[in-house]
């Protein structure tokens, strides 16, 4: 099923980026991984899928390892929850991408653990 939703939304991306004059390969989809297995980022990233976002920095950890125990391809990893300032390097130093930076403080945070 994973196989089939990523064609319908690849086709959906293609129909848009035609309809407002963008390139499909310009858009990016950041499919939401929170709650779900690692073997279903795997059967993913094994249908061409390669950003994935989560908010449960704990989970995402272990999510992680997982999937690089058991994948060869590299994901790229977007943090999509709210950043509790303890947390910030540990957000830092495991995500590509963080997607929801609230204020100043936090960016500086963020930027200086980069």
């Amino acid at each position: 099923m994973i196989k089939e939703n990523l064609e319908h939304l690849y086709l959906q991306i293609a129909r848009f980026a035609k309809k407002y004059q963008r390139l499909p390969e310009d858009i990016n989809l950041i499919a939401v991984s929170k709650s779900q297995p690692y073997e279903k980022i795997i059967s993913a990233l094994d249908y061409g899928q390669i950003a994935f976002g989560e908010n449960y920095l704990q989970e995402a950890l272990i999510k992680k390892k997982l999937v690089k125990q058991f994948s060869n391809l590299n994901p790229i990893w977007h943090f999509i929850g709210k950043i509790q300032s303890n947390k910030i390097k540990l957000i830092a130093e495991n995500f590509d991408w963080v997607q929801t930076v609230c204020n100043l403080d936090t960016a500086k945070k963020l930027n200086k653990c980069c």
